[in-house]
């Protein structure tokens, strides 16, 4: 894999008192699907699992413009997308999506995200 490859980044967080069976499933057939084009070298793979706020944070500005993709899978309202051990705003999180110079594609499969669509737009 080329060290300067575009990232696909795909976050997965999951809640222990209202459990989503099915999350595990999506992590791992998206990177079934997408594995074939990092074997090639074509873009690298960053899938966290368990996603806490402050590591989703720190991994997208070391990321920066190389992000090209960015999935959330997880609880979601229309303020909040709920990470492990505390929640990202929706606000906060279009402005530090929307510092990704070269991210293309944003995919949002939580509940009620339609306001953080229309933010990130904005």
């Amino acid at each position: 894999m080329a060290a300067d490859a575009p990232i696909a980044f795909l976050a997965f967080a999951n809640a222990t008192d209202v459990h989503l069976q099915l999350l595990k499933s999506e992590s791992r057939t998206l990177f079934e699907i997408l594995e074939p084009l990092q074997a090639a070298g074509r873009i690298a793979i960053r899938r966290e699992e368990s996603c806490a706020l402050d590591e989703l944070y720190g991994d997208l500005v070391a990321g920066g413009e190389r992000i090209v993709l960015f999935h959330y899978a997880g609880h979601a309202d229309g303020d909040r997308l709920e990470l492990e051990g505390g929640a990202g705003g929706r606000e906060g999180m279009a402005r530090l999506l929307g510092r990704l110079a070269g991210l293309k594609l944003v995919v949002l499969n939580g509940c009620a995200t339609a306001g953080h669509v229309h933010a990130l737009l904005d």
